[in-house]
């Protein structure tokens, strides 16, 4: 809703906050038809002491006395209750655990009925559906958005738009009629505000500041960076629009309180990122112009593949722009016999574009980590931030990384993060084009955002020393 009211319906924030809802939907109807044992709830209540242990000496500063607090002794007390409860339920020794690498961070683990399991929440949809509009394919184009995308084209923006308004729009009213059913809500029968509740909220008025210089930078970004007097760089600022659309949301969602959904996005965050770094890296000139195309192809295969699930006659991309990019480049570059497993691969495979292999966006999010931080440290911190955000993308994720001090450090770490790569992002590529003849200022710029990093900054230390407001 947040973003619905902001103009901010294109964050990929708001397609895993949707899948989220559908997710929690999936879980309560399962629970009320007694799918969900006690056993499996006890599970699902104390498997976080497995996740949050390790993130929680990540994340916060390991002295001594941060060891032998009173919330790692919870940890410990809760893994035995976990570990018992897996007992019980799988009927198997406590070997048999330590034998199997136990998916601790897996949001369906508590479901399995067996412990090799490997439940889907897409599959468990499929056989517990909620009632919300054809939700199997309404779940299926939110997961298609949560991940990088590249689309070039404004009627295919337009359509995605079409679509995204409508089935947000059916979320909301779904949430809201089941909490007015449980009268677990109050409301007035009138138009919501959000303009004035929040933009012009006196409250708020360092947060919206901030905002909007954000905004005014990120269009001086566009500006300078992407036009010039012979064409504009679209690949470019379609990345420069989709990582603002996250921030934006992180930057409202934070202000309002939502600590744990700017740490869940950071997730969508870093693979945009990182997808877009690896294409930009790309020296060679034709090669870059084939990934390129190879990346807007993939896109739009999965976008037409989705449409014809629903039953719409698209026209789809062009056979023969596909076929052209198979016999120039990935034929030979991927040693390749057949076009339609090439086809196919491309439709399942979002990252197959990039590089032949299965799809990991945890190598290119430690291969952009490793450009940008020399500190090692640094980087295993980002990783762990990155690692915290994918557990929490899932409906029974938000019951991980949920120990007090956790969420407050985490989501300030994720701001500080977010702000220097794009500091990075900035400088590097203006460096780029001054290589080529091509100078810009971008100080006004990174002035933003320093001081967005040193505002969060304080926040963090506001946080570790006890004091947040």
């Amino acid at each position: 809703m947040i973003n619905y009211f902001s103009n901010n319906l294109d964050s990929a924030g708001v397609d895993l906050s949707c899948r989220t809802i559908i997710e929690a939907f999936v879980i309560l109807k399962m629970d009320g038809e007694g799918v969900i044992s006690d056993v499996q709830k006890r599970i699902y209540r104390y498997m976080y002491s497995y996740v949050d242990d390790d993130n929680f000496r990540s994340i916060l500063k390991e002295t001594k006395e941060d060891l032998d607090s009173d919330v790692l002794k919870k940890f410990n007390e809760d893994k035995e209750k976990a570990t018992q409860a897996m007992i019980e339920h799988f009927k198997c020794n406590g070997n048999a655990l330590e034998n199997f690498r136990i998916s601790s961070d897996d949001p369906c683990f508590y479901l399995n009925k067996n412990l090799k399991d490997n439940i889907k929440f897409s599959k468990l949809l499929e056989k517990y559906p909620v009632g919300i509009g054809k939700n199997d394919k309404m779940y299926d184009f939110f997961s298609l958005f949560i991940h990088p995308r590249c689309e070039l084209y404004s009627n295919s923006e337009e359509a995605i738009m079409i679509f995204r308004k409508k089935f947000v729009m059916e979320i909301i009213d779904f949430v809201f009629n089941y909490l007015k059913a449980a009268k677990l809500i109050t409301f007035e029968e009138k138009e919501n505000d959000f303009e004035g509740d929040f933009f012009n909220n006196k409250m708020l008025e360092g947060n919206v500041h901030n905002i909007k210089e954000f905004e005014k930078a990120i269009l001086l970004l566009i500006d300078g960076l992407c036009r010039f007097p012979d064409g504009i760089d679209s690949f470019t600022i379609h990345f420069i629009n989709r990582v603002s659309y996250i921030i934006k949301d992180m930057m409202i969602s934070l202000s309002l309180g939502y600590k744990e959904h700017v740490i869940a996005i950071f997730k969508s965050f870093m693979e945009e990122h990182s997808v877009y770094y690896a294409i930009a890296s790309i020296d060679d000139i034709k090669e870059f112009d084939y990934i390129k195309r190879g990346f807007w192809i993939s896109s739009r295969v999965q976008l037409d593949e989705y449409f014809q699930q629903l039953g719409m006659e698209e026209e789809g991309i062009l056979k023969e722009e596909m076929e052209k990019l198979y016999k120039e480049y990935y034929k030979e570059k991927y040693e390749l016999n057949s076009y339609d497993d090439f086809y196919n691969e491309v439709k399942r495979n979002s990252l197959y574009f990039l590089k032949n292999e299965k799809k990991n966006y945890n190598k290119f999010v430690k291969e952009l980590l490793e450009k940008v931080f020399v500190d090692e440290k640094e980087r295993r911190e980002v990783m762990t931030m990155y690692k915290i955000s994918n557990d929490m993308a899932h409906a029974s994720g938000y019951n991980f990384n949920a120990s007090e001090g956790v969420v407050n450090v985490t989501c300030q770490k994720v701001m500080i993060m977010v702000f220097k790569l794009m500091r990075y992002f900035i400088l590097n590529a203006s460096i780029t084009l001054s290589e080529h003849g091509f100078e810009r200022n971008v100080e006004p710029i990174i002035k933003v955002f320093n001081s967005l990093i040193e505002m969060h900054y304080e926040a963090l230390k506001e946080v570790l020393e006890g004091n947040t407001k």
